[in-house]
């Protein structure tokens, strides 16, 4: 049997899984109480094989996962032309991923307060980051609530600034 499917409508909208940061609480109180909450945070500016290593590895340490997604002025700092995407269409992306539960845009500063809303279990970063690497608000906000911090993934070698560079060498190049 074949499923017919109707041109136009969506089957799949990826902008349910996008919740807006003054909607945390709402993200908890759907959720078991018991619920293992894995949170990841990143610019996923060009999603790469690193990202997608990293976000299925967050999953498998919890129950569910929400991503938080940094907002534009928060890359601006990784080089010129950068972020190449909006915070918008980055979300979008990745809540397009089968392994995301959640994604919820975050502006600058605003990652801790999406942890004490949330309530998450652990705390991810890619396996390119480390503790002398995390921001000073970040190890703080660890440090006082005793969250543990998980460095996941495989990033493979591959990093979008990479990416980013390569492109601009071969521009104009065929």
């Amino acid at each position: 049997m074949l499923l017919e499917l109707t041109p136009g409508k969506d089957v799949f909208d990826s902008r349910r899984k996008i919740i807006l940061p003054t909607q945390l609480d709402s993200i908890r109180s759907a959720l078991p109480s018991d619920t293992q909450l894995v949170v990841a945070e990143g610019g996923f500016d060009i999603i790469h094989a690193g990202h997608v290593s990293y976000l299925e590895a967050s999953r498998q340490l919890g129950d569910a996962l929400v991503v938080l997604v940094c907002s534009d002025i928060s890359l601006k700092h990784k080089g010129f032309g950068r972020p190449v995407q909006t915070q918008d269409a980055r979300a979008r992306i990745v809540a397009s991923l089968q392994c995301v539960d959640f994604v919820v845009p975050i502006g600058h500063d605003q990652n801790t307060d999406a942890l004490d809303k949330l309530q998450a279990s652990v705390y991810t970063r890619g396996i390119d980051y480390n503790w002398d690497t995390s921001l000073p608000l970040i190890k703080a906000y660890l440090i006082r609530t005793g969250l543990p911090i998980a460095y996941v993934g495989n990033h493979g070698n591959v990093k979008t600034s990479g990416i980013v560079k390569k492109i601009k060498e071969n521009e104009g190049r065929t």
